[in-house]
Order: C-alpha cells, then sequence, then structure tokens
C-alpha cells in the first residue's frame, strides 16, 4: 500500500510541477520566439549573426560558470532539506557565493579577450560589444543557483511565474533596445535584462523562503567544501569539454563564405530546436528531486520507476510538437525573413531531429547527475564534444554551412544518448549512487 501511494505521489508531483512549467516554459518560448523574430526583422540577417556569435560566446562562458552551481544546490537542497536543513542551507550558501566568484571571473576573462574574440571571427567591430555582454554573466550564474534552490524546495509555481516574468520583460527591452540603438543598442538591452531577471529570482526567493538569501558565514559554508570537489568539479570539467564544443562550430561557421549570415540561419533554426527541448526538461525537473531523493536513500525501485515515468511522459509530450516542426519548417523558418529558406528549411529540419533525440537524453541525463555518476557523465561527455568538433570540421570543409553544423549536433546527439543508456544500465545494475 505504501509503495502505491509513493507512486502515486512521485506522478502527481512530476505531472503536476511539468504541468506549471510547461504551461508557463512555452508561454517563455513562445515570447523568445516572437522576440528572436522581432530582432531578425529589426537587425538584418548580417547583424542577426553577429547577435549569434554574441549569444553563443556569452552562452558557453556562463555555462562554464554556473552550471555546476546550479546543479550541486539542486541535488543538496533536494537530498537533505528534510532530515538536515541545516546543511542544505550551508550548501546553498556555498553554491551562493561561488557563483558570484566564478561570475565575476567569467565576465572579466570576456572582457580581456574582447579583442582577440572579436579578431577571431574577423569582426573587430564586435570588441566593444563583447565586453557588455560579457557583463551579463555574474547575473546569469546567481540565476542557476537560486533557480536550483527554488526546484530543489518543489516550489515550481513560483519558478514558472519568474520564467513568464523574465520573458515578457525580455520581449519589451531587447526588440526597443535594437530599434533605437542596433547591435550596441542590443547589448546594453541585455545586460539590462541580466540584471533584472536576477532581481526577479531573488524577490520570488526572499518570499517563498526566507533562508534562500544567505548571510556571508564564510567559515560555515567551507565547510561543505567537499562536494565542490566531489560533485561539483566533475560536472565542472564536463562543461569545460561540452560548452567549448558547442561554441566552437559556431566560431568555425562565422568564418566560412557568408560566415555571419550562415550563423543567423542556424540560430534561427535553434530556436526551434529549444522549443523541441523545453517541453521534456519542464516535464523532468519536477523528477530531479525525486530522484536525488531515491538514489540517496538508496531506493532505486522507486528511481527506476520514476525515470520510466518521466521518460514516458517526454515521449507523448514531445511527438505532436515534432510532427508539426518538421511538416511546417518552410513558413516557420520564413517569419524570419524569405531570404532565411533557402539555407534554412534544411537546417531547420535536421536540428528539430537532433532535439528530438536530446529530448530523450533529458531524463537520462537527471538520472546519472542525481545518481552522482558525474565523473562516468564527464567521460560520455567528452567523446559526444569529439563526435561534435569533428563532424562539424569535416562537414564545414566539405561546404556544408549552417546545415553542416545541424548534421553535426544531430552525429553527436545519437552517440550521448548510446552513452547514457549504458552508464544507466550500469549504474542499476551494480545498484551504486553517490
Amino acid at each position: 500500500m505504501s509503495s502505491r501511494a509513493s507512486r502515486s505521489s512521485s506522478f502527481r508531483t512530476i505531472i503536476g510541477g511539468g504541468l506549471y512549467l510547461a504551461v508557463s516554459t512555452a508561454l517563455a518560448q513562445v515570447l523568445g520566439l516572437a522576440g528572436s523574430i522581432l530582432l531578425a526583422r529589426l537587425l538584418g540577417r548580417e547583424d542577426f549573426g553577429a547577435y549569434g556569435v554574441l549569444a553563443s560566446t556569452t552562452l558557453m562562458v556562463g555555462a562554464l560558470a554556473s552550471s555546476s552551481l546550479h546543479v550541486t544546490a539542486l541535488k543538496f537542497v533536494a537530498q537533505h532539506q528534510a532530515g538536515a536543513p541545516e546543511r542544505a542551507a550551508r550548501i546553498y550558501g556555498l553554491c551562493f557565493l561561488s557563483s558570484v566568484v566564478a561570475g565575476a571571473i567569467a565576465a572579466l576573462a570576456i572582457v580581456l579577450a574582447s579583442d582577440s574574440l572579436a579578431a577571431y571571427v574577423a569582426h573587430p567591430s564586435l570588441a566593444p560589444l563583447f565586453r557588455i555582454t560579457g557583463l551579463t554573466i555574474p547575473f546569469a550564474a546567481i540565476n542557476g543557483v537560486q533557480t536550483g534552490r527554488l526546484l530543489a524546495l518543489k516550489n515550481i509555481r513560483a519558478l514558472a511565474l519568474v520564467s513568464i516574468a523574465s520573458s515578457a520583460t525580455q520581449l519589451a527591452i531587447l526588440p526597443i533596445a535594437a530599434l533605437l540603438g542596433g547591435l550596441q543598442g542590443l547589448s546594453y538591452g541585455l545586460l539590462g535584462h541580466a540584471v533584472l531577471s536576477c532581481g526577479l529570482h531573488s524577490l520570488a526567493l526572499m518570499l517563498v523562503d526566507r533562508a534562500a538569501t544567505p548571510s556571508l558565514r564564510v567559515v560555515e559554508f567551507w565547510q561543505e567544501r567537499a562536494v565542490l570537489w566531489t560533485f561539483a568539479l566533475p560536472h565542472l570539467l564536463s562543461a569545460l569539454v561540452s560548452a567549448p564544443a558547442q561554441w566552437w562550430p559556431i566560431m568555425l561557421l562565422s568564418q566560412s563564405s557568408n560566415g555571419l549570415e550562415q550563423v543567423a540561419v542556424f540560430s534561427a533554426a535553434q530556436k526551434w530546436r529549444q522549443l523541441v527541448l523545453f517541453l521534456p526538461g519542464m516535464v523532468s525537473k519536477p523528477s530531479i528531486p525525486l530522484l536525488a531523493e531515491s538514489f540517496g536513500t538508496q531506493d532505486y525501485a522507486r528511481a527506476a520507476k520514476i525515470l520510466a515515468l518521466a521518460i514516458g511522459i517526454n515521449a507523448l509530450a514531445i511527438a505532436p510538437i515534432v510532427g508539426f516542426l518538421l511538416l511546417a519548417s518552410d513558413p516557420l523558418i520564413g517569419m524570419y525573413g524569405s531570404e532565411y529558406r533557402e539555407d534554412g528549411v534544411a537546417t531547420m529540419r535536421i536540428i528539430v531531429c537532433a532535439g528530438l533525440i536530446q529530448a530523450f537524453m533529458v531524463p537520462l541525463g537527471d538520472a546519472l547527475t542525481t545518481a552522482g555518476r558525474n565523473w562516468s557523465g564527464l567521460a560520455g561527455g567528452i567523446l559526444r564534444s569529439l563526435v561534435l568538433v569533428a563532424a562539424a570540421i569535416a562537414l564545414l570543409h566539405a561546404g556544408f554551412g549552417a546545415s553542416g553544423v545541424a548534421l553535426a549536433h544531430l552525429l553527436s546527439a545519437l552517440a550521448m544518448l548510446v552513452i547514457q543508456v549504458l552508464l544507466l544500465a550500469w549504474v542499476f545494475h551494480a545498484r551504486k549512487a553517490l
């Protein structure tokens, strides 16, 4: 009876939380797509490609600064909040403080490397814009840790409301900034929105959890430093491999014939892949604290059922979305402008298929993370990155543009899916989680 009640509770948590996040993120995705279409038409294809270079660079460095701390806060707050809330608070404080330091270092790195980055893509005029957009990284890093705590506390409603508010303000700010100041205005708009979004996340946490704003008790936080080496470090190393591997093909594409225009095509198609990925990500998120609890108590049977449930819901959710995007790719990519159709339709179809495979990888990756198998995941991430970079170089050399980069993503996603399935089979067979 208790097992049946546990399954029912897990189902309600995943479905209820997933619906909240799905609806809010669907709205956020629609707002984001509308914003990207507006920006493409306001900036023109070449400047929109330049924006893609700036955004991808900022996201790459931001991922290095925040991704490991986000999942660390999420896993350990979820795992210890009920039984050891003081430890959960200390670990969150350590992650929060680390995100401030890591974000500041990452921003400084972008500022110092701005001239070299602009020269690498053969557009020196982008140097000051790299410096402006680089300043968004500390705020994004803090946001990641705050989001991790909100999710660990299972406060899905607050997370959903913040997501909608952040997307709505982005739609209001960025097109106006681009209209008034072109690329430079857009860069300042990105910085302003990053500050505002960080404020929204902080406000949400203060309203739902007074303990979410840690005092600067560095000595107490430092007691939990072991989680940085045993859990966050392999995640950081994985980001050090995967984030540059995601970024480098775009930079190589920018150096090809009509490079920035090809980046614009890939950036437009990429937005539709995000539409494929958003729903699996939202459905999977409520399952993360449940998986963390299950692996923490060595309840592998419950973990397997939660994982199977998340995979099944993902499969049902993404099928109609992928079908629609594949059938309607021509008019959808044409919304960015008629000049996007020639290269964009094939690129969009390939990248949507890559997104389909990645959607199945979302709950598998969450299970590996909450099981503490980050070092194993790191090995898989290295192989996936090698496949992505090698395929992108070969396809770009063969004359493929944006569609070549999309195909490289498809091949690397297939490789990673196989790796994750094998790793999880080993985890459940060995019945070992950290």
